[in-house]
């Protein structure tokens, strides 16, 4: 009887021990996944509220005592890429992609989204190096995959960058269009979009070759550089660039000059200081500016170019000092592009002060972006001003 009791007090422990195991095991886990929930929601909170850094360090730390497989995993992969896009540390996010992709552990397989992200940032690594095939293999995996719009919408500017590589201007510009016209405002895919597209469009318009809607023209006895800018409603600057003419007087009857299609608008947004290039009423480029401080805010409203000039003078509002061309200190730089008065596009000889409120009233882009918008614009060139800066810059 006595061993009878022995044995079932020892099972009974045994029981009790086992259930406190399984207890264990399941507090512990639960207790780890709310952990790690908090700790996602912390990295979510500073994403949102622009400190992607500190939500890349709690990530990367919390994905350091991780494994591959572990429900959160994808997730935090997804969150890290987002936080070294919006640092712009591509050469971070390539390194995690070859990580999560390594071929002896991935932490992360098709269809996964973060798989995806992963893949195409080997594509960007493979692009960069100029290897296209390379490049055109990863983008491909990714398509064949189901994925969410996001994560097609970055795999199609991929392959209008592969089209670019390959000269495929035509094809890329369609792909680009397309993407502009779903993709929505303030993603890092938009962009993406807009930056290859402007530099596409611009490639394309300077270009002696033509395409659209552009014109070749036979000059004929008579003929000036600006009277053929007038007759066409172009730039005089534009036709000598595109067709690399350096000496306006020195044009040769019968020769064929492109004359680019345009109907240009620009439109400045004082809310995220940026300048947007419009041709026909569709996207052309944007650039980054600078426009008015507290006290010299940039007047919303409508205008045209009024007058240009290359190496302008410039006399200081707030001392009356002048300084001529060229001279240190001379606030309008290479470029003028006056617009309403002693308002107008010019170059920010401060290039850090670009994406501030910063000026008399101006607006200001770096060296090249002005003197490649100054051989754009023509004198009528449509000008709008909108948005609002509402508080002052401290």
């Amino acid at each position: 009887m006595a061993s009878i009791k022995t044995t079932f007090t020892t099972i009974l422990i045994l029981l009790i021990l086992v259930a406190l195991g399984v207890v264990g095991v399941f507090g512990y886990h639960w207790w780890q996944v709310r952990a790690v929930q908090g700790e996602i929601a912390q990295a979510r909170t500073l994403l949102d509220t622009g400190s992607p850094q500190e939500a890349e360090q709690i990530l990367a730390t919390r994905m350091e005592r991780s494994k591959p497989g572990q429900p959160w995993v994808a997730q935090i992969i997804s969150m890290r890429f987002e936080a070294m896009e919006a640092y712009g540390d591509d050469a971070a996010a390539q390194r995690l992609a070859a990580l999560v992709l390594s071929e002896g552990q991935p932490w992360v397989r098709p269809p996964q989204e973060a798989w995806a992200q992963a893949t195409l940032r080997l594509a960007q690594a493979e692009l960069a190096r100029n290897n296209i095939q390379g490049a055109q293999g990863y983008v491909e995996a990714v398509l064949a995959q189901p994925a969410s719009q996001p994560v097609k919408d970055e795999a199609e500017l991929a392959q209008a960058r592969i089209e670019l590589a390959q000269g495929k201007a035509e094809e890329a510009k369609a792909r680009l269009e397309a993407l502009l016209a779903r993709v929505p405002e303030g993603s890092p895919v938009r962009r993406g979009v807009e930056h290859n597209l402007g530099l596409l469009n611009t490639r394309m318009l300077l270009s002696p070759q033509p395409f659209g809607e552009d014109e070749l023209y036979v000059v004929a006895k008579g003929d000036t550089i600006a009277g053929i800018a007038k007759r066409f409603g172009v730039s005089p600057d534009l036709i000598m660039r595109v067709n690399g003419i350096e000496n306006p007087r020195m044009l040769s009857i019968g020769r064929r000059l492109k004359i680019p299609k345009l109907d240009l608008e620009l439109v400045v947004n004082k809310t995220d200081n940026t300048l947007t290039v419009y041709n026909g009423g569709k996207f052309f480029k944007r650039y980054d500016v600078r426009t008015g401080e507290y006290d010299y805010q940039t007047p919303p409203g409508e205008y045209r170019i009024q007058n240009k000039k290359e190496n302008p003078a410039w006399t200081d509002p707030k001392t009356n000092e002048h300084y001529e061309p060229n001279a240190p200190g001379n606030q309008l730089g290479s470029r003028w592009m006056g617009f309403s008065g002693s308002l107008g596009i010019h170059e920010a000889i401060d290039a850090e002060s670009i994406g501030t409120y910063s000026s008399n009233g101006c607006v200001g882009l770096v060296k090249q972006d002005v003197e490649e918008l100054y051989d754009l614009v023509r004198v009528g060139t449509p000008v709008r001003i909108l948005g609002q800066k509402s508080t002052p810059s401290l």
